[in-house]
């Protein structure tokens, strides 16, 4: 059963004097604690809590081990495992409700998401619900392998949010 809310389409700026047609939905958080992600201050000082830790010198963000051959035509399937920080970011992420029910994958193809996404400047000006959508493609992402999530670590994705997360969280105050 979805829980998803009502649809409702908006006309949003895409550039000076042109609009474009963008679908919207209430986004609900997925795998979470109630009572943390009811608190929009401590959801945004959580990610930002990240930053230091996960920005660290010398950070080991996860471990890659390749397929190996074990003798006798067996071969041992390669893995990533995350440290124990990046574990801690992403328990936190769905804890605190940044991981929402929304058709993520075909939002990560709209032009907002894209931007979103790939342009490293594009997160200094999102909302609370942008770095949610992102958090959420990113999470949803790393559930095929969690070296996803490593990429866009490596990438500075995760890094612009937790600084934008910051950003807002003092705009909180």
């Amino acid at each position: 059963m979805s829980h998803r809310s009502p649809t409702s389409w908006a006309v949003t700026p895409n550039h000076p004097g042109a609009a474009i047609r963008t679908h919207q939905t209430e986004l609900k958080p997925v795998f979470h604690d109630p009572e943390k992600a009811a608190d929009r201050q401590a959801a945004l000082a959580v990610l930002a809590s990240h930053l230091p830790i996960l920005t660290a010198p010398g950070l080991v963000f996860g471990i890659s081990a390749p397929a190996r051959s074990a003798g006798d035509g067996v071969t041992e399937m390669g893995y990533f495992s995350l440290g124990p920080e990046a574990a801690a970011f992403m328990a936190d992420v769905y804890a605190y409700g940044w991981v929402r029910d929304f058709d993520w994958m075909s939002w990560s193809h709209t032009l907002e998401g894209r931007c979103l996404l790939h342009d490293p400047t594009a997160l200094e000006a999102a909302n609370e619900e942008g770095l949610a959508r992102v958090l959420t493609v990113c999470m949803r992402q790393a559930h095929w392998g969690s070296e996803d999530l490593d990429d866009r670590f490596r990438e500075g994705l995760l890094t612009r949010l937790m600084e934008r997360a910051a950003t807002l969280c003092r705009s909180c105050n």
